[in-house]
């Protein structure tokens, strides 16, 4: 995965999603809409996600709240998402490439749905 990266320490994501039951599970952005699951590529969105600037938080949870309504129409009742988390990771895999943790989770933010608010 990290192959041809030329620094030791690599920034990955990881997205969670809390859902109705109260089960907490990985998710994939992806699924939530067609035209997105061609580029699973969304560290974009997750640099405005984890920014202090008032105009990319607002962006960030367009898009989250976007995303989630979308995964919502397609999930039976009880599976359904009410929080998006995304966590932000480091791992020094050149140190450490043994890490069984892959790195250390360096910030988290969660997003929910129903009232688009955003904690860290």
């Amino acid at each position: 995965m990290f192959a041809n990266v030329r620094r030791a320490v690599v920034t990955y994501f990881k997205t969670l999603g809390h859902r109705e039951s109260g089960a907490i599970s990985q998710i994939y952005l992806e699924d939530s809409l067609g035209a997105l699951s061609i580029n699973s590529r969304y560290e974009p969105l997750f640099d405005l996600c984890f920014s202090d600037k008032p105009h990319d938080l607002e962006i960030c949870r367009k898009t989250l709240s976007v995303l989630g309504i979308a995964y919502n129409k397609k999930t039976p009742p009880g599976k359904k998402v009410t929080q998006y988390e995304i966590q932000r990771w480091t791992w020094d895999f050149v140190s450490n490439p043994q890490d069984s943790n892959y790195g250390t989770l360096d910030a988290r933010m969660i997003f929910d749905i129903s009232s688009g608010s955003i904690t860290r």
